[in-house]
C-alpha cells in the first residue's frame, strides 16, 4: 500500500468525500522481476462526490 496502511488510505478518502474504486494490477511487472516473488500492485481510482 505504499507508505500507509490500507485503512489509513480509506480514512483519508472518506474524510475528503471521495468515492473509491480499487483495481488490482498484480502481475503487471512480473516479466521484469528478477526473483520469483510476486509484485502486488493496487490502484485507487477516486471521484469527488
Amino acid at each position: 500500500m505504499g507508505l500507509f496502511q490500507y485503512s489509513a488510505w480509506m480514512e483519508m478518502f472518506a474524510e475528503n468525500n471521495l468515492t473509491v474504486h480499487e483495481k488490482d494490477m498484480d502481475h503487471l511487472y512480473d516479466k521484469y522481476l528478477i526473483n520469483d516473488r510476486p509484485y502486488k500492485l493496487k490502484v485507487f481510482i477516486c471521484k469527488l462526490l
